[in-house]
């Protein structure tokens, strides 16, 4: 005769079993759920963290050093799977490297970009070895730890809401100053830049600055490895001093380069514009060019 301790022993196992399986049966609606509703979809990050694995906490702060770039480069992911593993929601996708486009007047990812887009000869090593070693920049995993196992999906996309953007959310908010005339006319809202009080512009009887310092754009290293080069468009205002300020993006880039135009015009000195022989405040526009040697 089988001893009632050990009966008893195999009795909570079983129930132990039978409790687990509709949590796990559960888990796995949910997964689909999410899968259905973020898989192949773009998700854009809160804070534009760097880095091919980010970690987040269950109140959606990043674990570990990180710090942001540019959003052109680390702010949307293209979702590719997702996987949900008890109190941890994983996601694996591609970063969106995002490039201007003036023909069609919008952004426009490398990654994605196809040979029958003319785009497509902007970068000189499409299509090559090169070009594969640089998609493969763009891997990038999400871990976001959950308070407990989800109960539901929304639980688990109001845990998202703390790491990515929601629908309601306006990305021209999150985006650097610099951005924030072009970013949201992406969105068919058309912003004026208007030059505070007491700043002209050039012609009549206001004479031009003329630039004495101008030292030289760094590179990103997006930008550097899939060799994309061009011409970034800022609008500035020239103090009576001279320095520069309220630098904002007319026409960009991309990949990141439009942050390094910015960077270096900021520090950018000229010989002021002059009104009736006094120096004063002007607004004009600069071009900043990125070439590879």
């Amino acid at each position: 005769m089988v001893p009632r301790p050990s009966l008893q022993l195999i009795v909570l196992a079983t129930t132990c079993m039978v409790n687990l399986l509709p949590v796990s049966a559960q888990a796995t609606e949910i997964e689909e759920q999410l899968k259905a509703g973020y898989q192949n979809k773009v998700l854009t990050l809160r804070h534009f963290y760097e880095g091919p694995k980010l970690q987040f906490d269950s109140n959606g702060q990043i674990i570990g050093a990180a710090t942001t770039g540019p959003w052109t480069v680390d702010a949307q992911i293209n979702i590719k799977e997702i996987h949900l593993h008890d109190r941890t929601l994983q996601l694996k996708g591609q970063r969106m490297f995002l490039f201007f486009d003036p023909t069609a007047n919008r952004m426009k990812d490398a990654i994605g970009i196809t040979s029958n887009d003319p785009m497509s000869k902007e970068f000189p090593q499409f299509g090559g070895e090169k070009w594969q070693e640089f998609e493969k920049t763009a891997d990038v995993e999400v871990e976001l730890a959950l308070v407990s196992a989800p109960k539901d999906e929304k639980e688990v996309v109001t845990a998202m809401s703390t790491v990515f953007l929601t629908p309601d959310d306006d990305l021209a908010e999150f985006v650097p100053e610099s951005w924030k005339y072009f970013v949201p006319r992406l969105e068919g809202k058309f912003p004026t830049f208007r030059a505070r009080d007491g700043v002209y512009k050039v012609g009549r009887d206001v004479s031009p600055p003329r630039a004495v310092y101008v030292p030289d754009p760094g590179y990103s290293e997006t930008a550097r490895l899939s060799r994309f080069q061009g011409t970034t468009v800022l609008w500035l205002v020239v103090t009576p001093d001279g320095s520069v300020k309220d630098v904002r993006i007319a026409r960009p880039r991309g990949l990141g380069l439009d942050e390094k135009a910015v960077e270096a015009v900021n520090l950018w000195k000229f010989e002021p514009a002059r009104k009736d022989g006094s120096p004063v405040a002007v607004q004009i526009n600069v071009e900043v060019t990125f070439r590879l040697q």
